[in-house]
């Protein structure tokens, strides 16, 4: 089965290039390094996303959809990255911060978050969503998500380090953003998840 993500040894390697003009090595390094055919076409028509490490989904530059561009933060990055945390996933957890998001923005957000994946948008509605608030925040300066973004980015000024430009955290010395195997995890009947 093919990868769904890029690993950060491949980003390691192609973080540099400029993906609108790939040389014939690079271009031939791309195609042997992502074997995911969706993760390739993304990649040479976007770019990477510097703050999750992984292809961008479209051109559509708003920061507030990837948490580690906004807020200079990972997910889950004040808690220990074990069984637990995968078992508190299943049963509903979502990434929180003080960090204050756009509600146009975070209603999107959350819609792609629900536990139900039948009330996700498919990725036509995310792609027409995104779009619409694009165009709304660069079109239309009086527009909600313009006043949202830039209330939003008042109130956020006071959480960020001034060196850095990000909120400032401390990581759990467990939190852990590699690959690696988890004890199977397997739910019963009554839905809740236990440990095998």
């Amino acid at each position: 089965m093919e990868d769904a993500i890029i690993s950060d040894v491949v980003y390691e390697k192609i973080k540099k290039f400029d993906h609108r003009s790939l040389d014939k090595r690079q271009y031939m390094l791309i195609d042997k390094l992502i074997t995911n055919e969706e993760l390739k076409k993304r990649y040479k028509s976007y770019g990477l996303c510097e703050g999750c490490k992984q292809p961008n989904t479209s051109h559509y530059g708003l920061q507030y959809w990837c948490q580690p561009s906004a807020t200079g933060l990972a997910p889950y990055s004040d808690m220990a990255h074990e069984n637990f945390l995968a078992v508190k996933i299943c049963e509903g957890l979502r990434p929180s911060s003080n960090y204050v998001i756009p509600q146009l923005i975070l209603d999107l957000i959350q819609r792609c978050w629900d536990a139900d994946p039948s009330k996700r948008p498919d990725a036509e509605n995310l792609c027409n969503s995104l779009k619409y608030l694009n165009d709304s925040y660069f079109g239309d300066f009086n527009s909600l998500i313009c006043k949202q973004t830039h209330e939003a980015s008042d109130i956020n000024e006071g959480l960020l380090d001034s060196s850095t430009n990000y909120l400032s955290n401390d990581t759990h010395p467990k939190a852990i953003y590699t690959s690696r195997l988890l004890k199977k995890i397997e739910a019963d009947y009554s839905g809740k998840f236990y440990f095998k």
